[in-house]
């Protein structure tokens, strides 16, 4: 996939903004690896309040947006733990 943590976070906010629905990890992997490091990188999300689940399925958060309005160095957000690259 090739995504940094905030591009992937950046990229589900815009997925749920044009489709108004809730996505899936699912929605983001090409293959079956990278499934499982996006779905872990979901989980890490959630249990930061950057995802909410919502009928199986995730939504961005307030916080998830006012993250993404920031502007700093992904290199500073260590709390997000996940790879989306792996």
């Amino acid at each position: 996939m090739g995504h940094s943590q905030i591009e992937l976070l950046a990229a589900i906010v815009d997925r749920y903004d044009q489709s108004e629905q809730p996505v899936r990890p699912a929605d983001f992997a090409r293959t079956p690896t990278e499934l499982r490091s996006i779905r872990d990188c979901f989980e890490d999300f959630e249990s930061k309040h950057l995802l909410a689940r919502e009928d199986g399925d995730y939504r961005p958060t307030v916080t998830a947006r006012e993250l993404l309005e920031l502007d700093i160095d992904e290199d500073e957000l260590l709390f997000l733990d996940c790879d989306p690259e792996e």
